[in-house]
C-alpha cells in the first residue's frame, strides 16, 4: 500500500463542465445549454495515509489547485464574455483549497487461499 506516511502530490487534472442557465438569468426563453467548458488544472497536494490495526486506512489531504485558463476563445458576445470570466472565477474558487479524509477498510485474505494456486 504506497504512500504510507506523509506525502506530496503534483498532479494535472482535466476539467468537462456543462454550463447551463437554468435560471434564465442570461435568456429569458428555455435556452438552458450554454455550452461545454474544457480546461486544465495544476495541483499540489500535502497529505498523510495510515493503517490502524491492520485493517482501517485513513488518509487525510490537502490540495490547492489553479486553473490553466486554455479555454479562452474570442468571444463575440457581452454574453460570451460574461460566461467565460464567470467560469473562470468559479473554477478558481473551487480548486483553490480543497480538504479531504477519507476511511477505508481492508479485506482479510487468508495465506492459505493464496498459497493454493
Amino acid at each position: 500500500m504506497a504512500p504510507l506516511g506523509a506525502y506530496q502530490r503534483f498532479s494535472i487534472v482535466a476539467i468537462r463542465n456543462q454550463l447551463t442557465d437554468l435560471d434564465n438569468n442570461l435568456y429569458p426563453d428555455e435556452r438552458s445549454f450554454l455550452g461545454i467548458y474544457y480546461d486544465l488544472s495544476l495541483g499540489y497536494g500535502i497529505g498523510y495515509q495510515t493503517i490502524i490495526k491492520d485493517r482501517i486506512v485513513i488518509d487525510a489531504r490537502l490540495q490547492a489547485g489553479w486553473p490553466l485558463n486554455l479555454n479562452r476563445y474570442r468571444q463575440t458576445s457581452e454574453v460570451e464574455h460574461f460566461i467565460t470570466d464567470a467560469m473562470t472565477v468559479r473554477m478558481r474558487r473551487y480548486l483553490l483549497l480543497n480538504a479531504q479524509v477519507k476511511v477505508g477498510w481492508l479485506l482479510p485474505f487468508r495465506k492459505n487461499r493464496l498459497s493454493q494456486n
